[in-house]
C-alpha cells in the first residue's frame, strides 16, 4: 500500500486544486480512493464497524506525520446531530481519536458543528457541494479565543471535491486559526485528473 499525498508545492496536486487553490496548506491521504479504501472506509462509515478507525489511522498517521507540529489542535469534521444519533458515532471523530492519541496532539471533538442537516452530497456535482455547504459550519464561541492563532489538522475519512474541508477551513481560518491541514483516509479527486 503506497501513500498518497496532496501538498502544496505542486506534487500530487489535481489539476482543479492547481487552478483554484483551496483555503487549507497541505493535505494528506493514506489512500487514494478506490475499492480497496472503499472495503476499508466504508463499513466504518455506514456498517457499525469502528473498529476500522484504529486500523486506518495507522496508516494515516504514517501519510501525515509531519503535519503534527508542537501545539497543533485535531478536529474532526463534524457529524450533524441527526445523522450522529442514526450513526451513533462520528467516523471522523474516531480517525481523529486515533489519530491524536499515536501523536499526543490536543483534540477538540466538537470543536467545529453544522448548522443543519444536509442532504447527501454523494451524487452532487462541485458547485452544488459548495451552495449546500456554504456557511453551513461554525466553531463553537468557547472554542473561538482556544484555537486563534492554532494550527488545525482537520481530519475526515474521504476528501473527494473539497467542498466540506474547504467550508470547515473557511469557518476556522475566519476566527483566526493560523492554517489549516487535511488529514484523510482516501483522497479521491472526483471528476478531475490526478497528477502523481
Amino acid at each position: 500500500m503506497s501513500v498518497y499525498e496532496v501538498t502544496d508545492d505542486g506534487q500530487g496536486v489535481c489539476a482543479a486544486c492547481q487552478q483554484d487553490p483551496p483555503l487549507w496548506q497541505q493535505a494528506r491521504a493514506a489512500f487514494v480512493y478506490n475499492d480497496m479504501a472503499r472495503r476499508l472506509i466504508f463499513p466504518l462509515k455506514y456498517s457499525d464497524r469502528p473498529g476500522h478507525a484504529a486500523f486506518l489511522a495507522t496508516f494515516m498517521e504514517e501519510a501525515a506525520r509531519e503535519l503534527f507540529q508542537p501545539g497543533v489542535v485535531v478536529i474532526p469534521v463534524p457529524l450533524h446531530i441527526k445523522k450522529l444519533r442514526k450513526r451513533r458515532y462520528n467516523q471522523a471523530g474516531l480517525l481523529a481519536f486515533h489519530l491524536a492519541k499515536k501523536q499526543h496532539a490536543n483534540v477538540l471533538f466538537d470543536g467545529l458543528y453544522r448548522r443543519q442537516n444536509t442532504r447527501s452530497l454523494a451524487h452532487l456535482p462541485v458547485s452544488e457541494r459548495k451552495e449546500e455547504l456554504h456557511n453551513m459550519f461554525g466553531v463553537k464561541p468557547c472554542y473561538h479565543a482556544r484555537l486563534k492563532g492554532k494550527h488545525v489538522v482537520l481530519v475526515d475519512d474521504i476528501l473527494t471535491t473539497g467542498a466540506t474541508a474547504e467550508a470547515c477551513s473557511r469557518a476556522l481560518l475566519d476566527i483566526g486559526c493560523s492554517k489549516v491541514d487535511i488529514i484523510v483516509a482516501a483522497r479521491a479527486c472526483a471528476g478531475h485528473t490526478v497528477l502523481t
